[in-house]
């Protein structure tokens, strides 16, 4: 079991490598690593891999995807019946930061958070940690809320 105080001294570490810069990092400094919406860890799996057997970078986007789709359906009630009802979400923006690369075996431990909710937007932001509890990628979206009726 990794400390407060030693989880918090590799983060400071990994900031001042990184060098985040703007808006997109904001989160980071003020959730940090382990956001409100978790799942379970995800293995690195062959299909997953490139020829150099690290993940591929379609799959990071795809894990993201899949993640965030269970949060915004579970917990944000973006049911089947809610979409046909009438209303719908778009991606407007989505962006991926990669720090650090998983291998074939490793394991992906993502999280999420809502960071910015009005009537018409959704923002998003995920992280996935490696097994050292490094911050690996980062991502955020942007949805827009249609009425299409």
């Amino acid at each position: 079991m990794v400390s407060s105080s030693e989880r918090n001294s590799k983060k400071l570490d990994i900031f001042k490598k990184a060098q985040f810069t703007g808006l997109f990092f904001y989160f980071i400094l003020r959730f940090m690593f382990h956001l409100p919406y978790k799942t379970d860890p995800i293995i690195v799996t062959q299909d997953m891999c490139d020829h150099n057997l690290h993940m591929n970078v379609n799959y990071y986007y795809r894990m993201f995807d899949s993640v965030y789709t269970d949060m915004y359906v579970e917990d944000l009630d973006f049911t089947p019946e809610y979409m046909q009802s009438g209303f719908s979400t778009f991606t407007l923006e989505d962006s991926i930061r990669y720090l650090k690369e998983f291998r074939l075996g490793d394991n992906i431990y993502p999280s999420f958070h809502l960071h910015n909710v009005n009537r018409k937007l959704l923002h998003f932001v995920g992280i996935l940690l490696n097994e050292k509890e490094e911050l690996a990628a980062v991502f955020e979206t942007v949805l827009g809320h249609i009425d299409m009726n």
